[in-house]
């Protein structure tokens, strides 16, 4: 009997955290403003990432009260360690590409050790680019056969306010396009992934659920040029995550060229209808020292010139 009543009570008390995590998650105000910090990605350095985390809410997330949050991802499937508990909270996976839903990848994708529900989930990356690395390279029937796994996982490890995010959609042209110039199109590229999940699971549209879209931008330096790509999407009727976007990729560009770019970008992107999240590019990543977030490491982690912009800037929260 005794046993019996310790089984009830241990029951009962995993519901009532349970269900308080829930309410906490569904009760948190998500900035619009988010960040990729990569450390986890290119330099396998969790405690950094961490520690850059823990800048951030002092530093911008703390001073808009208790229930702000902001999303953060790291081009990894799980959350990014079981030592920061309120950032695998707000971590979003990346299901990368085929290869992330099969071993041994697919072990990662939610680690045994994790305690939170997903908020949100990132499809693809890059699918319609005609490149080796980084992207997925997908066709649209290919995506749209693979994407009900994505579905079926966000079911699995999220709850009815999880974010399932479309794949990642990217500029391109000529043979950058994948899997040729006209299919490759990045709106093309969706509305054929979209339609081919359709006809492939008639009468089932949850299995083809995109909760928003992601779009990833390099242009040429102005907000004009993200406000037309972001734009492009708005027949879809759908929020839209800028998943990456900067004004370089290569050759960088110095702190000066990004900060002039960030003071145009920024306005438009808090108060653009259509933007739910949006993530500079990028946090820490070796090779991207101009345009970084943060610098240091331990008690000497710091905010870039750049960083103390984007996130001193004031911020807006998104309806969810």
């Amino acid at each position: 009997m005794r046993s019996l009543f310790l089984c009830r009570a241990t029951l009962v008390l995993l519901l009532s955290v349970t269900l308080a995590v829930a309410a906490a998650n569904s009760s948190r105000r998500w900035f619009k403003r988010a960040y990729s910090d990569a450390s986890q990605s290119f330099i396998n350095d969790t405690l950094l990432q961490c520690q850059d985390y823990a800048l951030v809410m002092k530093a911008f997330v703390r001073p808009y009260g208790s229930d702000a949050a902001i999303t953060t991802f790291s081009w990894h499937p799980g959350p990014s360690t079981a030592a920061c508990p309120d950032l695998n909270a707000s971590f979003s996976p990346t299901i990368w590409g085929r290869g992330t839903l099969l071993p041994p990848l697919n072990a990662t994708i939610m680690p045994s050790t994790a305690t939170v529900k997903w908020n949100s989930v990132l499809g693809f990356w890059n699918p319609n680019m005609n490149l080796s690395e980084p992207t997925a390279k997908l066709t649209p029937y290919e995506a749209a056969e693979l994407w009900p796994q994505i579905v079926a996982l966000a079911q699995q490890h999220g709850d009815e306010n999880t974010i399932i995010v479309s794949p990642a959609m990217n500029p391109c042209s000529g043979d950058s396009c994948y899997p040729d110039v006209e299919t490759g199109e990045p709106v093309a590229w969706l509305n054929y992934t979209l339609s081919n999940c359709s006809a492939m699971n008639p009468g089932e549209p949850d299995k083809c659920r995109m909760d928003a879209i992601a779009v990833n931008h390099y242009g040429n330096c102005t907000a004009s040029d993200l406000e037309s790509f972001i734009n492009s999407f708005s027949n879809f009727h759908k929020p839209i995550w800028v998943t990456e976007f900067a004004c370089h990729w290569w050759p960088q560009q110095n702190d000066t060229d990004t900060i002039a770019y960030l003071k145009e970008t920024l306005p438009m992107l808090e108060n653009h209808p259509a933007v739910q999240r949006y993530f500079y590019f990028v946090g820490r990543a070796p090779g991207f020292n101009t345009t970084q977030l943060f610098q240091g490491t331990g008690n000497n982690v710091s905010l870039t010139a750049v960083g103390e912009l984007y996130f001193g800037y004031p911020a807006n929260f998104s309806e969810n």
